[in-house]
């Protein structure tokens, strides 16, 4: 979600500054462990865990103003996203982080804007196929336990040692010769949040 607008203020930035050196680094975070391995249904997902889903009003509004890259306008199922994560993961380790991120926006649009149920393998070998990944290796993936552990460490840490509760969240750890500081940024934030923080 907030990537898109990440990647606009990333842009701005190296203008500005040729000497930066900015690296992007995704992180698996699991919304709800407990969501059914198959998806469940948008709205019930919602009524049953939030008493309903006013709470994404504000989210599509906010998309719509600052541009997230998605306007959520065809968001029918919640997803299990355990092997979505995992494919992350792989396209990581296997092809780089530019084709995570292509892989990424893929899912997300799917997810958001194609009401696809991205729990399921099949849709995400859809997925990986127009990131141009290997479709062999993804089913390869998928149809076993490939980067489960590392998936649910990452997002153990991220909880129980960053104390990160939600998505989107963004560290900005900027390293320098008085050592290394960082910035969180939690929730949907507009550009200038991010111009400030960098």
């Amino acid at each position: 979600m907030g990537h898109a607008v990440l990647e606009e203020v990333i842009e701005r930035m190296y203008e500005d500054k040729e000497e930066l050196v900015i690296a992007v680094r995704f992180r698996s975070f699991i919304l709800d462990p407990r969501t059914a391995p198959e998806g469940e249904d948008f709205e019930g997902y919602n009524i049953r865990r939030w008493g309903g889903s006013g709470w994404t009003s504000d989210l599509r509004r906010s998309a719509k103003r600052d541009g997230f890259g998605v306007s959520f306008s065809n968001w029918k199922i919640w997803p299990n996203t355990i092997n979505a994560h995992r494919l992350l993961r792989w396209a990581r380790e296997t092809s780089g982080r530019q084709s995570e991120g292509r892989l990424m926006g893929i899912i997300f649009k799917q997810m958001y804007e194609e009401g696809e149920n991205v729990s399921l393998p099949t849709v995400l070998v859809k997925s990986a196929e127009r990131a141009g990944l290997s479709v062999e290796g993804t089913r390869k993936v998928l149809s076993s336990k490939e980067m489960l552990r590392e998936v649910i460490d990452e997002d153990t840490r991220a909880k129980e040692i960053d104390g990160i509760e939600g998505v989107p969240h963004f560290v900005i750890v900027a390293d320098g010769i008085c050592g290394s500081k960082k910035i969180h940024l939690s929730g949907a934030q507009p550009p200038e949040a991010f111009l400030r923080a960098f």
